[in-house]
Protein backbone atom coordinates (compact mmCIF):
# COMPACT_ATOMS: atom_id res chain seq x y z
CA UNK A 1 0.00 0.00 0.00
CA UNK A 2 3.08 2.60 0.51
CA UNK A 3 3.21 2.54 -3.33
CA UNK A 4 -0.39 3.64 -3.39
CA UNK A 5 0.34 6.78 -0.85
CA UNK A 6 3.98 7.71 -3.71
CA UNK A 7 1.61 7.66 -6.93
CA UNK A 8 -1.34 9.79 -5.07
CA UNK A 9 1.62 12.40 -3.52
CA UNK A 10 2.89 12.45 -6.51
CA UNK A 11 0.09 12.87 -8.36
CA UNK A 12 -1.06 15.89 -6.06
CA UNK A 13 2.55 17.46 -6.39
CA UNK A 14 2.29 17.82 -9.90
CA UNK A 15 -0.92 19.62 -9.56
CA UNK A 16 0.11 22.17 -7.09
CA UNK A 17 2.78 22.72 -9.25
CA UNK A 18 0.35 23.81 -12.28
Amino acid sequence: MVQIIWVVADLLYQMVQI
